[in-house]
């Protein structure tokens, strides 16, 4: 097994090996803020962290956790998108006491919306409905200055709505109180300016509709004047045809 400094060196040079230039420049399209990227396709993307896993899968989880805390302090896409996977692996690893780091990663080191949306929708949502009391933090979120943040408040409550997401079990019988946050949330966020806030809890809104499409409709319809039409929009994609109407007038 390399040391762990060896793991990063050769990581990183096999992703300045396969780095595309031309694929670079069309993916900087995506974004309106500078981006550091390698320009490394998701196909090998994903063969080379499905690889270099198995060079750290046998490390302590605080060895893991310092390589994944060195991958996103470079503020490559391509390193921040390993250091997610990585840290979603070490899911059923992580306990309460991970979050102050967690938070700190958020905070520190979410330099664009594929980074915070990765982020938020795997390890960190998983580990904010581990732990249902860590909720509370997300409406703090909400108030705060930085943008991330704010879009962060939103999108961590996509996680329990995935397919396959172990919460949903949890959401489903207790929809009143997972409606409530997201409708809290929403409230927080909906006369925020910025489009990415407002896509972002849009995309909530749209997400949970999958699960709870009438009562979606009912906040989108009582509040759709106090909404954005990027965030109106983002929420009632995936309602019925006559109910985006009825939106939309």
């Amino acid at each position: 097994m390399n040391p762990p400094g060896n793991i990063l060196t050769n990581l990183r040079r096999e992703l300045k090996k396969h780095s595309d230039p031309a694929y670079s420049r069309g993916s900087v399209n995506f974004f309106k803020e500078p981006i550091k990227l390698y320009g490394v396709r998701a196909n090998l993307l994903k063969k080379i962290t499905d690889r270099y896993w198995g060079e750290i899968k046998n490390l302590t989880k605080t060895q893991k956790l310092k390589i994944i805390e060195q991958l996103f302090q470079s503020n490559y896409n391509e390193e921040f998108s390993i250091g997610a996977d990585w840290l979603y692996r070490l899911k059923n690893q992580l306990v309460k006491n991970d979050f102050p780091l967690l938070e700190r990663w958020l905070k520190n080191h979410i330099t664009n919306w594929a980074m915070c949306d990765d982020y938020c929708t795997h390890p960190l949502g998983f580990l904010i409905y581990r732990y249902p009391e860590l909720i509370q933090q997300t409406k703090i979120w909400a108030k705060a200055k930085n943008r991330w943040l704010k879009r962060a408040a939103a999108v961590v409550h996509i996680h329990p709505t995935k397919q396959g997401s172990p919460f949903k079990k949890d959401i489903l019988p207790n929809k009143n109180g997972y409606l409530k946050t997201v409708f809290q949330i929403a409230n927080l966020l909906r006369g925020d300016a910025d489009d990415l806030v407002q896509k972002g809890y849009g995309w909530m809104l749209k997400e949970a509709a999958n699960l709870f499409p009438k009562e979606i409709f009912g906040y989108v319809l009582k509040n759709k004047a106090k909404m954005s039409r990027t965030a109106l929009r983002y929420a009632i994609e995936k309602l019925p045809i006559s109910w985006k109407n009825k939106a939309m007038k």
